[in-house]
């Protein structure tokens, strides 16, 4: 943990700044990550990282594919979850996201379009439904420039409230 907080506060500052999340330092994260799990428990250890990588990139990708989030983004959570105690990993993403969707809920409640983005997204919902498929997100629904939520800062508030102990 000692790592993970620096390296996603430095992922942070350049996400905000630059609104994407460069490969190099999900790279130096990553490789943190399985020395990480080296020291903690050997090669063991360096399993466990690498299958938590694999599960939350598995689990997030469909927003990715969505256009729901970023690849940054969900490459971040993926390496970033390995960290976590196995028992406090679900608490890291519930904590991330839930913050993540008030911070969307205040940005949609002072946005001007509110109304209109409400109602496309209404019909796509609805058009989901009746044909019973997920359909590629419209792009007139895809939040872009400083609209989006950067998921880096929620992903940072997760880390901190863990190791302040709330979860």
């Amino acid at each position: 943990m000692a790592l993970l907080c620096p390296f996603v506060g430095i992922i942070c500052l350049w996400d905000y700044a630059r609104r994407r999340i460069p490969n190099p330092l999900i790279l130096l994260l990553f490789g943190s990550g399985i020395l990480q799990g080296y020291a903690a428990q050997g090669i063991k250890g360096v399993g466990d990282y690498l299958l938590c990588c694999v599960i939350v990139f598995g689990i997030l990708f469909p927003a990715f594919s969505l256009g729901a989030m970023g690849g940054g983004d969900v490459k971040l959570f993926a390496v970033a979850a390995g960290f976590f105690p196995a028992e406090s990993r679900a608490g890291f993403l519930l904590v991330s996201f839930g913050s993540a969707a008030v911070l969307a809920v205040l940005k949609l409640a002072k946005g001007k379009e509110t109304r209109r983005r409400i109602a496309h997204l209404k019909g796509y919902v609805l058009e989901c439904l009746a044909e019973g498929v997920v359909l590629p997100f419209p792009e007139e629904l895809a939040i872009h420039g400083h609209s989006a939520v950067v998921m880096s800062g929620p992903a940072l508030l997760g880390i901190l409230l863990h190791l302040a102990g709330l979860y």
